[in-house]
C-alpha cells in the first residue's frame, strides 16, 4: 500500500521529520516550515531500540523508525515533505576522499554545475563496497572542501575561481546494506519521499567548522558505549574515529562494584553528580568514577597519539555521557596532554542543544548535550529548505 496517496499535502506549509538514531533510541521531531517563513519545533518523539544484536537488528530498526514515523504521520495527518536520518557510527562507517580534476579551460571560472559534475562522477565508481564479506552501500556524499590550484573555497559558494588543478575533498557515509535495504522499504512505503541519511557527528562537526572557519577543533561526543572523535585542522575535516568506551562504563563499574542493578547504579552515578549521595557511598562511588574517566582519557590520549593531532585550545563535548562535570575537568588537567599541546591552558565547552537552534525557530523544545546530534540535523535540514524554497 502507498500511503502518499492516502494523506492530502498542504501547499502552503511544508513539514520535514528528523530522525536521529543512538545506541539506545530513536529522537526525533517535526518542523514546520510556514507560508509566513516561521520555522517552528511541533513535536518530539523518542523510542527504545532493540537490545538484541545479529544479523536481525537491521529489521528491527526498521520496524521502529516506521513506527516512529507513522506517530509523526497520525498526529500531522499527512505525509512528511522530507526526513532526515541521522545514524551514530554503530551502524555506520565513512571515509574522507579527495575528487581530483585538472581543468583544460582553466580561463573559465569554476561553477556549481562543474563540482556537482566532479561530484557525481567520483561517487558513481564508490557506490558499494566491501569490508571483509560484507556489502556496504552509499548512502550521502558531502563536499566538505575544495582547492583551485592550492587556493581554499568554499565547495557551496565558488565565485569567480580560475584554476587548472581542482581538489574537492568529500565526506562518504556507507551502512550496511540490509540497513539499506529497510530505508528503501521505508521509502517505497511513504510513497517515495526523500530520506536523507547522513552521520550525526559529521553533521554537527560541519555546522562547528562553519561558525570557526580555518580554526583546528576537536569534537568528542560520548554516547552510551561509544565515543565519536573528530579532528578539525585549519577549518577542515582530517579525521574521524571512534572507541568503544562511554557512560555505561561507569555504570557498570559502579553495579559491580555496589552489587546492584544497572538502572540503580545509573541512578547513583546522578546522584553523585548532584551531590545528594549519602556519605558511606560518596567516597567510593568518586573512587569508582574517576578510575573510569581516567582510563577513558587514556584512550582518547591514544588515538590522539595515533593521529598525531596536536590539541586545539577549546575542546568541544557532547552527548549524554558528557553530562559528567568530571570529565571536563579530567581534560582541564594538563597532565594528561604534555605531549599533544603547547597551549598554557586547555579550554572545554560544553555543547549545548540550543546553540544550534537559536534564532531559527520560534519555540525551543531542545535542551542540552543529548539531543545536539538532533539539533544540528535539523539546521542542516532547514538550511536545505531555505535554499530550496528561495529557488522556487
Amino acid at each position: 500500500m502507498n500511503l502518499g496517496s492516502i494523506f492530502s499535502r498542504k501547499k502552503k506549509s511544508r513539514f520535514y521529520v528528523v530522525l536521529d538514531v543512538g545506541t539506545y533510541s530513536i529522537r526525533s521531531l517535526t518542523i514546520e516550515y510556514g507560508a509566513d517563513g516561521a520555522i517552528g519545533l511541533k513535536k518530539t518523539v523518542s523510542i527504545l531500540l532493540p537490545k538484541e544484536g545479529g544479523g536481525e537488528l537491521a529489521t528491527k530498526i526498521g520496524v521502529r523508525l516506521r513506527e516512529i514515523i507513522f506517530r509523526h504521520i497520525k498526529w500531522l495527518g499527512k505525509i512528511p515533505d522530507e526526513v532526515i536520518l541521522g545514524l551514530a557510527s554503530r551502524f555506520a562507517f565513512n571515509a574522507l576522499e579527495v575528487a581530483r580534476k585538472t581543468r583544460e579551460d582553466n580561463k573559465r571560472s569554476v561553477s556549481p554545475a562543474e563540482i556537482e559534475e566532479l561530484l557525481k562522477q567520483f561517487v558513481e565508481e564508490r557506490k558499494e563496497l566491501f569490508v571483509g564479506s560484507e556489502k556496504f552501500i552509499l548512502a550521502h556524499a558531502e563536499p566538505a572542501h575544495l582547492t583551485v590550484d592550492g587556493y581554499d573555497v568554499d565547495p557551496n559558494y565558488p565565485r569567480a575561481i580560475y584554476g587548472s588543478a581542482m581538489e574537492l575533498h568529500l565526506i562518504l557515509n556507507y551502512i550496511r546494506e540490509d540497513f539499506w535495504s529497510e530505508l528503501e522499504e521505508l521509502r517505497r512505503i511513504l510513497g517515495g519521499i526523500s530520506i536523507d541519511v547522513r552521520p550525526s557527528h559529521i553533521a554537527v562537526a560541519s555546522l562547528l567548522i562553519r561558525e570557526n572557519p580555518g580554526k583546528d577543533l576537536l569534537l568528542i561526543k560520548i554516547g552510551g558505549k561509544i565515543t565519536e572523535v573528530s579532528g578539525v585542522k585549519d577549518g577542515i575535516l582530517a579525521w574521524t574515529e571512534s572507541f568503544h568506551e562511554g557512560g555505561d562504563d561507569i555504570t557498570r563499574s559502579l553495579a559491580d562494584s555496589f552489587n546492584m542493578s544497572l538502572s540503580r547504579a545509573e541512578e547513583i552515578k546522578k546522584q553523585y553528580e548532584t551531590l545528594i549521595l549519602p556519605e558511606n557511598m560518596a567516597g567510593p562511588a568518586k573512587e569508582i568514577i574517576e578510575k573510569n574517566i581516567r582510563a577513558w582519557r587514556e584512550a582518547l590520549h591514544t588515538l590522539l597519539r595515533e593521529r598525531q593531532f596536536l590539541l586545539p585550545q577549546k575542546i568541544y563535548l557532547y552527548g549524554g555521557g558528557s553530562r559528567l562535570k568530571a570529565i571536563p575537568k579530567a581534560l582541564k588537567e594538563k597532565t594528561w596532554a604534555r605531549d599533544l599541546t603547547y597551549q598554557e591552558a586547555l579550554e572545554v565547552a560544553l555543547l549545548a542543544s540550543e546553540e544550534f537552534t537559536k534564532n531559527i525557530f520560534v519555540n525551543q523544545p531542545l535542551r542540552g548535550p543529548e539531543d545536539v546530534d538532533l539539533a544540528a540535523l535539523a539546521q542542516i535540514l532547514i538550511n536545505s529548505a531555505d535554499r530550496l524554497l528561495n529557488k522556487n
